[in-house]
């Protein structure tokens, strides 16, 4: 984690030096007896300030309440011949939070041949499209300070593409892991905490022999190297069915973005008042991951199927110091799981209507010792939601105007979330934009202790506004 914000902060400032790129582009094209180096430069970017309102209090961090966000986005393309080198960079800060994040969504050089194509860097690529759209987060990585409003990111490595008449089929490869990133956590008052809405951090006591033990959280020194050096390959096929299907088939053996917890815990329970100490890790475990896409598409519409199988290989942790046959190491093992999506899109005018349905059969998240004796289970979920259908509607009133709302169900959790947003461009290249997310469940009583996520944050209801400048 520490590895991944250090390298594209890098990323950040070197990329400062990009303004050299659009200062210069008309000295580019303008005529001269050499050949520009550059055929095609192209610059895009988005500075941000929004402001949210959280209905409730958050119980941890009263000051939670609201926040102020500034951001700023930048895209940058520059061709030359069959090269491309292109980035998608995002940096915002919390101001009243005093919290930063960076982010990668893609970054490296490209090389398109007619059958053949190379590239290198950090790219995102169509994989699966009940990743992509119930954002799951298992092909591809994401930057999930906020759950909501996840921003994707690509894979890093080298990448391989075959486009035939029929069939294409793209490979990559990479030796280092980039994981998804959260809310950084921090240790405050033998606690574990995050400047966030969206982080929940682990029990505070555990019962032990009909006896309450209070833990005392620390965080273990991270040791980046082996968080980053862990290799990973995937490959995509696609064919061409008829014109109007298509139908593809993925695997990949990688390390699982979601980082894992582990924890070395010491429990003395011989004293009156008996308390434990947890030191708390990264760890990063492996996957098997299995895809197959069919899909139909129209001129106005769209309609798939997705399926996607997680299996990770079983890890344990590192054998402990047993002083006084106390002290021992636990990891999580994360379960099983398969996913399958449905997709149907309709757009006609200014108007886009999607409906999406999802099932996931998952198995929990447990905690083992070395010898992998499940020692109970922090975190048992792995994906948001499980037996869920979702509603978008997308509608542009005006050239200035534009609205959008969905509407997610998911039955397990007998819980729903709503999310509206209206943008108006007045004058350009100024936007407006302003909306409201709901979380809300049917049992709201305090009997009601569902671990899952709509439960866990139905008090991060919010209304937000803000505004952007597009150059």
């Amino acid at each position: 984690m520490v590895a991944s914000l250090l390298w594209q902060l890098s990323v950040l400032l070197t990329l400062g030096e990009g303004s050299w790129a659009q200062e210069s582009a008309s000295s580019l094209f303008a005529p001269s007896a050499s050949r520009p180096f550059f055929r095609k430069v192209q610059t895009q970017g988005d500075l941000g300030f929004e402001t949210t309102h959280y209905t409730s209090p958050w119980p941890e961090n009263p000051r939670l309440q609201q926040s102020q966000l500034l951001s700023a986005d930048l895209k940058l393309e520059l061709q030359r011949e069959n090269w491309s080198h292109q980035a998608d960079v995002f940096a915002g800060s919390f101001v009243d939070w005093g919290v930063s994040q960076f982010g990668v969504q893609q970054l490296g050089s490209a090389r398109k041949g007619d059958i053949h194509s190379w590239a290198v860097g950090r790219w995102i690529r169509p994989w699966s499209e009940a990743d992509q759209n119930w954002q799951l987060g298992l092909w591809e990585p994401r930057l999930s300070l906020d759950t909501l409003r996840p921003i994707r990111q690509g894979i890093t490595g080298l990448f391989y593409e075959y486009e035939g008449t029929q069939n294409s089929l793209m490979i990559y490869a990479t030796p280092v892991f980039i994981p998804t990133m959260g809310p950084e956590i921090k240790e405050k008052n033998r606690g574990l905490v995050a400047e966030s809405r969206w982080y929940r951090a682990p029990s505070s006591s555990l019962n032990l022999f009909g006896r309450d033990v209070r833990i005392l959280y620390s965080l273990e020194d991270v040791n980046v190297n082996q968080l980053v050096s862990n290799p990973g390959a995937g490959l995509r096929w696609r064919r061409q069915l008829s014109e109007h299907w298509a139908w593809s088939a993925s695997y990949a053996r990688k390390p699982i973005n979601q980082l894992s917890l582990r924890y070395k815990r010491d429990l003395i329970t011989s004293v009156p008042n008996p308390d434990g100490q947890a030191i708390v890790g990264p760890a990063v475990s492996y996957h098997n991951l299995w895809g197959s896409d069919l899909e139909w598409k129209g001129d106005k519409a769209k309609f798939s199927f997705s399926y996607l199988a997680d299996s990770p290989a079983p890890q344990r942790p590192p054998t402990g110091d047993a002083t006084n046959g106390r002290l021992e190491w636990i990891q999580q093992q994360p379960g099983s799981l398969a996913a399958y999506s449905l997709h149907a899109e309709f757009s006609g005018g200014n108007s886009r209507f999607a409906v999406d349905a999802l099932r996931v059969f998952e198995e929990p998240t447990v905690d083992v010792d070395a010898q992998g004796i499940q020692r109970g289970s922090i975190l048992p979920y792995r994906t948001l939601y499980t037996r869920a259908a979702k509603i978008s509607w997308l509608e542009s009133w005006t050239a200035k105007l534009d609205t959008s709302v969905s509407w997610l169900r998911d039955e397990d959790q007998r819980g729903d979330v709503v999310q509206f947003k209206v943008a108006y461009s007045n004058p350009k290249p100024w936007i407006w934009q302003m909306g409201a997310d709901v979380l809300s469940v049917d049992d709201f009583g305090p009997s009601n202790s569902d671990e899952r996520f709509i439960n866990q944050f139905r008090v991060n209801d919010r209304v937000w506004g803000g505004v952007h400048y597009v150059f």
